[in-house]
Parts: structure tokens; sequence; C-alpha cells
């Protein structure tokens, strides 16, 4: 499907959700398209392993694996070649005869988010002159029980770079009403855990992220924010050594309107906060 950023036109960016070869093998990656034949492809480097098929050369194919289980359970199944029969056989129908999967819901783990989604919680400030601290605003009532983190460490296009600090903030019992004010650091009295690492803020540039994990662990991006006078760099998760402390990538998923660049336009600050309307929905 098309990522959030994207417009309708043929430079459209392509948010993959799996993939398939039956060619025996993925070609090597090329950023030249006449290097690729009709029977050629390189694997998405934004997929995981358990989301891409890679099946030797028969002319069909039909998944013949187990049907029930979680989405991490199937996934694997379904990316097992050992689960598929193939055939070069005319006769063979891989349309017909299916019944539905049964996808289970593991229970989720303590301080996942279930309900949260991007621009539930915005990066409204920071300070990278000591002390550090880093304002947030609740687009949303937060449930309590939820786990928030804060980084500055770089999003390569797939992960985070580990080269940085992590914080986190359990949301009380009692929950976060939406428009409250509240943060990390400086006059602000939140709770925030150490997580590893050391979370400063650069003077000279920086990138920082909000985000909660869901019930199967992974990230679901709620905010971003750089005054990197380099702005948002190209992803690049097969080569982290690209990003420095100071630069980072913008992850594809998230909302066009959850994100900030207050350094690319050269007017860097090393510390700056909103100041716009406080009175309205959402998506305003």
């Amino acid at each position: 499907c098309l990522d959030a950023n994207s417009a309708t036109g043929v430079n459209d960016i392509p948010y993959h959700l799996s993939a398939l070869s039956y060619s025996g093998g993925w070609a090597p990656a090329s950023t030249d398209p006449a290097s690729f034949t009709t029977t050629q492809s390189s694997k998405p480097a934004s997929l995981p392993n358990n989301a891409v098929v890679t099946l030797g050369h028969k002319d069909n194919y039909r998944y013949t694996g187990p049907t029930s289980g979680t989405r991490s359970e199937l996934m694997e199944f379904i990316a097992a070649p050992i689960e598929w029969s193939g055939t070069d056989s005319t006769d063979f129908d891989a349309t017909s005869g299916w019944t539905d999967f049964t996808v289970t819901v593991p229970p989720a783990p303590p301080g996942a988010c279930t309900t949260l989604t991007g621009g539930d919680v915005m990066i409204a400030g920071y300070n990278a002159d000591d002390p550090d601290s880093v304002a947030l605003v609740a687009l949303a009532d937060l449930p309590g029980g939820v786990d928030l983190y804060l980084t500055d460490a770089a999003w390569t296009g797939s992960q985070f770079k580990d080269q940085e600090g992590l914080r986190k903030y359990a949301v009380p019992s009692e929950g976060v009403a939406k428009g409250t004010v509240f943060g990390y650091g400086g006059g602000f009295t939140e709770p925030w855990e150490s997580m590893g690492g050391s979370f400063s803020l650069s003077v000279s540039s920086d990138a920082i992220f909000a985000y909660c994990l869901d019930a199967t662990s992974s990230v679901v991006h709620l905010s971003a924010l750089t005054y990197s006078t380099d702005g948002w760099v190209a992803p690049s998760p097969d080569d982290d050594s690209v990003f420095t402390t100071s630069k980072s990538s913008l992850p594809s998923g998230l909302c066009s309107n959850c994100s900030v660049d207050v350094g690319s336009s050269g007017t860097h600050s090393d510390n700056a906060v909103y100041v716009g309307n406080r009175l309205g929905t959402k998506d305003e």
C-alpha cells in the first residue's frame, strides 16, 4: 500500500506488506532499474524476514501449512518454504479449496498500547541547553498503564539505532486527559525510567521520537521532531553508519502531520516551543 506521506502520482512511496519470489532467491539491491529482468527483484529492505517467502522455481505454488495461530506465528509458518507445495503441472489450481485463516490475538503484555495512533502524543517543545527537557501534549485520552517512550536515537528506516538514550514513562492508572501538557526533565514532575543509554540532546542538532509498543512489541510511532539543519535524511536500514547522533530518517508509517522539522530551514535553535493555537480537534 502507500505510506502516509505519499500523494497520487508516479513517485508514490510504497509501504511493503509482504513479498514472494519463486525464482530461487532475491537479486542484489540496485538503484538501476535496467539491472533487473522481468523475473528478478531485490527484497525490500524494510520487510522483516518473516514477511518474505523465498521459494525454488515451480510454475505453481500453494501454502499448505497451519492456518490457525497468532499473527506472528502465521507469518513464520507462511515464510517457511517447507509449508508450501509446488508443481509444474498444468492441472494445479492454487485458487480453490481455501478456508479462512483463524488469527488469534495473544494477551497484550503489560504497558502495551492497543489504542494509540500517530499524533495522540505530540512533541511540543525541547531544551537542548542543560537541563535537557521535552514537552509533550496529549491530543487523545491516554489510558492508564500504557508505557510511553522517548528517545533521541536515529530511526534507520526499520529500527532505532542503538547509540543514544531511551526513557520510559508509565501512564498512571487514572490516565492522562487529552489536552494535558506533560514531559521529561526540566520543570516536569513525571517520573521517567532510564531504559539505557544517554538521553542527552545535542545543542548542534538532534532528533526526538515519542512512541509506544503494541501487543507484539512493535513500535507505534506517535510523533517525531528534528532540529537538524539537514532535516530528515533518507532511510538506510541496511547501513546505519550513515546516521550520526544528530541525523535520523523519518518513519515511513508516521502520518505527515505527526512530525516537526524546525532545523532544515536554516534557523536552528538549541531550544524551541510550540506557540500556535491551543484550541481545536486532534487533526487541526
